[in-house]
């Protein structure tokens, strides 16, 4: 048998791991994802900027305030005409304070931000032999192809968002002079596989910490070598996700690599029930005591815990619900997918420990100070009768009966499927997830619920087999993705058609990956200025302006999957690097369950 089919056939079987147990849920038709241009952005003094630009036969136009219309012409809006350009087909076009008429033979077309326009002050207009057309503002540049238009602005694409000049090269690029330098706008053909490989190198070079996956600061703005571990808040539910997105890569690929990068991950993820000393209590986080890294404080009484047995590391108290969901979800996914069989009785004794410690403790997390976490709370009482965790009413509902089904599938135990059946017959848990998703003006639109949300609902409607409860929660899943598909978020579209069979949102979600920038430094991203952009009334729960629509992910601050994606500022000033998981999750999670397909090399 040749060495392809062997390995798509391996695929396949493992393919059916998770799938076998997913209630007859329907396989969604993959999508095929194709090469496709990533633009990159290039930054460079103005010395050797021009001199590359000249090289590469690219003229630069200067950018003007001081334009001036074809006498006998009244341009149909804005005061003052800052430059003018002609096309290949002879339409004029000038560019004005309040943005773009274009003009032929007494006819003029408007592009404002009605029209997608970012910035209305055009300063300089290059039409590209490529169809596109770029404009230069004082915040930033425009490009116009396909009929839409894109921005870039910020540290991310550019030296400043002040344009002196701007030329557009033959295959498309984008060179521009600013106060500051050159920047280098280009559009690389690339695979998305060559993507994944992107942010897996990325990953592996400065965000694994003793196989924890976390993001990274930086001690200068941008600068990658001044990379500093972070112990973080979260370091299980991060190191949780990237565990998952290596099982399914290796489900996909069967690549060596995946499954030690799975494995390292695993590892770390179990120590950290394991270093607390308190049967089925896991740290949020640990730390080496020689380790330099920061979100460590000595001053926080949470990180000032040592296990007798483990002398070397300080750990961290207050494990969230956070925690919780992204243990259960990567023991599941792991087990099924990667484990060995000493490594599914580790995980199955893990995970006993801990679905025990929360049913013994009347459906709560206990911390060493002998009081529940924070967030660590299912228990009826509070879910369903305490008005303060009304908006946990679901979610909190959804996580346990999820946890819960992990443990009976992976350890079998009798009280684990009698824990379930109380919850959902004498306390309503299974009604309870129809309406997790709570929205204003009852609830606060938590977007890290939402993730930790399509955390649950994973495992759950994949092991979850009784009709009668499956409709629920697929009542529950549906509200949720309605409220949740403009977003366009990959991770939760993917899922979605993994577990309905639905291509829904699949090509928004593709496009998400595709724009996703190569950079994920934590630039500074503004967007509340912008002309083609409606402000939403009110704000979000941190009281930050958010958008009416999600801007491309492009235009806006790389994010975990807990963030807002309406909002419109963000970033911290190039002081840090999210890692590839936000990246790699969606990807390989749609390779698996064939909800995207890669091309081949001949297409």
């Amino acid at each position: 048998m040749h060495a392809p089919i062997a390995l798509a056939l391996v695929a396949s079987v493992a393919c059916l791991a998770l799938s076998a147990v997913a209630g007859g849920r329907p396989k969604p038709d993959a999508l095929l994802v194709r090469p496709f241009p990533q633009d990159v952005g290039h930054q460079y003094t103005r010395t050797d900027g021009l001199a590359m630009a000249r090289a590469a036969g690219v003229a630069l136009t200067a950018a003007s305030a001081e334009g001036r219309a074809p006498e006998g012409l009244t341009v149909p809006v804005g005061s003052r005409v800052n430059c003018t350009e002609t096309d290949g087909a002879g339409h004029l076009w000038i560019g004005t304070d309040k943005g773009i008429a274009v003009h032929c033979n007494g006819e003029w077309q408007v592009q404002n931000g009605a029209t997608g326009l970012p910035i209305l002050d055009v300063r300089v207009i290059v039409h590209g032999k490529d169809g596109s057309t770029w404009v230069g503002t004082e915040q930033g540049v425009a490009r116009l192809y396909g009929g839409a238009w894109s921005y870039y602005a910020g540290k991310r694409w550019l030296p400043d968002d002040r344009v002196k000049a701007l030329g557009v090269s033959g295959s498309g690029d984008a060179w521009v002079e600013t106060e500051s330098g050159v920047g280098h706008i280009e559009f690389r053909n690339m695979t998305f596989a060559q993507k994944a490989e992107h942010f897996q190198r990325l990953t592996d070079t400065r965000h694994k910490r003793l196989g924890y996956v976390a993001n990274c600061g930086l001690t200068r703005p941008g600068d990658l070598t001044s990379f500093v571990y972070d112990a973080s808040d979260n370091d299980g539910l991060w190191t949780a996700l990237h565990i998952v997105a290596m099982s399914m890569r290796w489900g996909a690929t069967r690549d060596p690599k995946a499954r030690a990068a799975a494995r390292e991950s695993m590892n770390a993820l179990l120590f950290l029930s394991d270093v607390t000393g308190i049967p089925g209590f896991m740290a949020r986080a640990v730390k080496r005591k020689d380790e330099k890294c920061s979100g460590y404080s000595p001053d926080d009484p949470n990180w000032n815990y040592v296990n007798p047995r483990y002398p070397d590391f300080f750990w961290k108290d207050d494990t969230s619900s956070d925690e919780v969901d992204g243990h259960f979800l990567a023991w599941y996914v792991y087990h099924e997918l990667v484990a060995t069989e000493p490594e599914k009785k580790r995980i199955a004794a893990t995970c006993r420990a801990t679905m025990n410690h929360i049913i013994d403790n009347g459906f709560y997390l206990i911390g060493p100070s002998g009081r529940h976490t924070t967030w660590g709370v299912w228990a009826p009482e509070q879910i369903n009768d305490n008005r303060r965790w009304s908006e946990e009413h679901g979610l909190n509902a959804l996580e346990i009966l999820s946890h819960l089904k992990v443990a009976i599938h992976i350890c079998g135990d009798a009280k684990f499927r009698d824990a379930y059946r109380d919850l959902v017959e004498k306390h309503h848990y299974a009604l309870n997830t129809v309406e997790q998703k709570v929205m204003p003006p009852q609830g606060s639109n938590n977007h890290s619920d939402d993730e930790l949300a399509w955390c649950a609902y994973y495992p759950l409607l994949m092991l979850e087999t009784e009709p009668a409860l499956r409709r629920l929660y697929l009542m529950s899943l549906e509200r949720t993705q309605r409220i949740l598909q403009p977003e366009g978020s990959p991770f939760y579209n993917f899922l979605y058609a993994a577990l309905t069979g639905s291509n829904a949102g699949v090509e928004d979600g593709v496009e998400w990956l595709r724009r996703a920038p190569l950079d994920t430094v934590e630039w500074t991203m503004r967007n509340s200025h912008r002309a083609d952009v409606e402000i939403e009334r009110g704000s979000d729960r941190f009281g930050r302006p958010e958008a009416t629509r999600v801007l491309p992910i492009s235009e806006r601050v790389f994010e975990l999957w807990n963030s807002n994606p309406y909002r419109l500022d963000g970033g911290n000033g190039g002081m840090g690097e999210v890692e590839g998981t936000p990246w790699l999750l969606p990807y390989w999670f749609g390779r698996y369950h064939g909800v995207i397909a890669e091309a081949s090399p001949k297409g």
